[in-house]
């Protein structure tokens, strides 16, 4: 039909590649969850997940990491743990979206449906 503009789901746009380093998953879902949520465009929230991830490598590179190892099986295979904890973090405004994000992600937790509440993005 003439004039008539398909609608693109989330789902049908060229997903960006966000490689295999230690944010990639949590990049994967902040680029998803913020164009969901938030009504960011493909080009911003892919931004948004690469600002997140930069951030938080930075934020990482000042940590102190404890590493530790459980027992090892039969096969002499272990579970390798790590774990760092920054105290005193600058809320950035990419920390405060991510903060945002993650709360409306739980919103039924919060008395809210996240079907049926209209997200409005403030310019």
């Amino acid at each position: 039909m003439p004039g008539v503009i398909a609608q693109t789901t989330i789902e049908q746009l060229a997903k960006p590649e966000f490689g295999n380093g230690p944010y990639s998953s949590l990049m994967s879902e902040v680029y998803r969850d913020s164009m969901q949520v938030f009504k960011l465009g493909a080009k911003e929230a892919e931004a948004f997940a690469r600002q997140l991830a930069t951030e938080l490598g930075v934020i990482r590179s000042q940590s102190k990491v404890e590493v530790w190892t459980g027992k090892a099986n039969k096969d002499g295979k272990v579970t390798l743990y790590e774990a760092s904890k920054v105290k005193g973090v600058t809320m950035t405004n990419t920390i405060m979206a991510i903060k945002a994000l993650s709360f409306a992600n739980e919103a039924g937790k919060h008395g809210f449906s996240r079907g049926k509440t209209s997200w409005n993005r403030v310019a």
